[in-house]
């Protein structure tokens, strides 16, 4: 009996170690695909399908610098409810979501991940498999899956929803018709997109193009909401039986989302004004929002970026019975380093009554950075409606070591108002054509009058560790912080954020204010390439 006990007690705790990562130097979790190279090769796009026999799906696409991988989409199968993944399909397919209709798998995306080398290959297209994910066909033409080649098509794995007999789903384009055009837009991430809602009748041949629907264009409304675009979009039944995008907010760590409505012929997005753009934690990165009939509630996964502020190393459970109010239920994974640790477009399902599974593109060991994901994992939260606080994951990795830099290291600056004690290079002016960093060439653009000609701690953007900059108020003054992160810190107020610096995507900057009073001390915040710098009154 003791021998049978023992043997079940093993059993157990393999089986643990199988699910949440026993070996601390590889991630939490099931590995579905790992990168052949951290260095140059990434996976992306992450998704996953659950087939009507109870076989899981997954897939992912590769990008970096491998030409090898490039643009490939990889299918995975698991007979045993995601314990164990075998790859058992290749072929050219991108930023694209897995899922089932009417018992056959079905892959959307486009053809290629960027516009740069050929718009012909950034088009609109599905993919079919009728034998589990192990044959698929070929989008060659507007019959076989080619559903639009008239444009500049962008997505990812975004979810799929089934209302007035018709399938709906998000997309983008970019705003460009060919290469040329695209070439001239900017280069940042999300600004170049107008929003789409596509949709079929449920009944149709989803490979023929002439099934599908596609809304008008959607800009982005710079004039009533902060943020410079919008990405990924989710289509989403809302409680009054309508068609929502629901879309990624490209806002710089405010940790929102906008809302539009869709017509119900699907051919018109249209907003609700300021009130488009909602509070949603973890906005800022591509997420899934799924409804759940036994809770009445929307669930998501997101990477939120604030309170603490993070990147995409704080993973957490949402929910929202309105679309528009969204609360944390727990926290599933967080890591202290957010350089090279991350939980992010994450794609999931219910699993039976209780349980969600998910997959993520995972930032572990050894990752090029937290961005450029070294692996895909397979994860399982069980009773996922009773999750609380009290559940929140406990921290992993190290925390951040307190500074050990040499006191040489460390310049002291005295104006009439304050005492400035840090590790930046230099006091420089800051102002039109001005330099902005020690070791780069970028020069500031676009300086406000009010600040023209005033000071600021220069220093070397992208430097590791980032810059320590200490002030302590003589009197009662008003300091200024520059960062490129649009971030809600505590008791910062956003001032200013229309000017920037000439490197090659003519980056925004954002400049906060903080009110001091006589005495007080205060530790700028750093954040991403130019960290934090103090901008004052000489």
């Amino acid at each position: 009996m003791k021998n049978i006990i023992f043997i079940l007690f093993i059993f157990i705790a393999f089986s643990i170690s199988v699910i949440v990562g026993a070996d601390e130097s590889l991630p939490p979790g099931v590995i579905i695909s790992k990168s052949p190279d951290f260095a140059t090769t990434y996976i992306g796009s992450p998704s996953i399908a659950i087939l009507p026999d109870g076989t899981y799906v997954a897939s992912h696409d590769w990008f970096g610098k491998n030409p090898s991988l490039g643009n490939l989409a990889f299918v995975f199968v698991s007979k045993d409810k995601g314990t164990t993944w075998t790859k058992t399909a290749q072929f050219p397919f991108h930023w694209a979501n897995l899922f089932v209709h009417k018992g056959d798998l079905y892959l959307l995306g486009v053809i290629k991940q960027t516009y740069k080398v050929s718009p012909a290959f950034s088009h609109f297209a599905i993919q079919r498999s009728q034998d589990g994910g192990k044959t698929w066909t070929n989008p060659v033409d507007s019959k076989t899956g080619l559903i639009r080649t008239d444009g500049i098509y962008h997505t990812a794995p975004c979810p799929v929803v089934i209302h007035n007999d018709r399938i709906w789903r998000g997309m983008e384009k970019i705003l460009a018709t060919n290469e040329k055009e695209a070439l001239k837009l900017p280069e940042r991430f999300g600004t170049q997109f107008q929003a789409l809602m596509t949709s079929a009748p449920v009944d149709s041949d989803l490979l023929n193009a002439d099934s599908w629907t596609i809304s008008e264009p959607f800009l982005y409304d710079r004039d009533n909401w902060v943020g410079d675009g919008f990405l990924e979009g989710n289509a989403v039944l809302s409680p009054e039986k309508k068609i929502l995008n629901i879309l990624r907010a490209e806002p710089l760590g405010l940790d929102k989302a906008i809302i539009l409505d869709c017509s119900e012929d699907g051919k018109r997005l249209t907003s609700r004004g300021k009130t488009s753009q909602i509070n949603f934690p973890g906005g800022e990165v591509k997420f899934t929002i799924r409804f759940d009939p036994k809770s009445g509630r929307y669930w998501s996964l997101t990477s939120k970026q604030n309170d603490p502020i993070a990147y995409r190393n704080y993973l957490v459970l949402i929910s929202s019975q309105d679309l528009i109010h969204w609360n944390i239920e727990t926290v599933l994974f967080r890591h202290h380093d957010q350089e090279n640790h991350a939980w992010q477009y994450i794609d999931w399902l219910f699993e039976g009554e209780t349980n969600i599974v998910f997959v993520s593109r995972t930032a572990w060991d050894g990752s090029h950075n937290a961005h450029d994901a070294n692996y895909m994992t397979f994860h399982r939260i069980e009773n996922f409606r009773n999750k609380t606080s009290k559940d929140d994951a406990s921290w992993l990795g190290q925390p951040k070591p307190v500074s050990q830099r040499p006191a040489e290291d460390f310049k002291t600056f005295e104006t009439p108002d304050l005492t400035i004690h840090g590790t930046y290079t230099e006091i420089g002016t800051f102002g039109n054509n001005q330099k902005a960093f020690t070791n780069r060439n970028y020069v500031w653009l676009d300086v406000p009058e009010q600040f023209q000609g005033w000071k600021f701690t220069c220093q070397n953007a992208g430097g590791k560790p980032l810059e320590e900059i200490n002030v302590h108020a003589k009197k009662d003054t008003t300091i200024y912080l520059i960062t490129t992160r649009r971030v809600a810190y505590n008791h910062w107020k956003l001032i200013h954020s229309e000017s920037g610096y000439s490197d090659t995507s003519k980056s925004r900057i954002h400049i906060y204010g903080r009110s001091l009073k006589k005495g007080e001390e205060v530790k700028l915040p750093q954040w991403g390439f130019t960290g934090g710098i103090l901008l004052f009154k000489a």
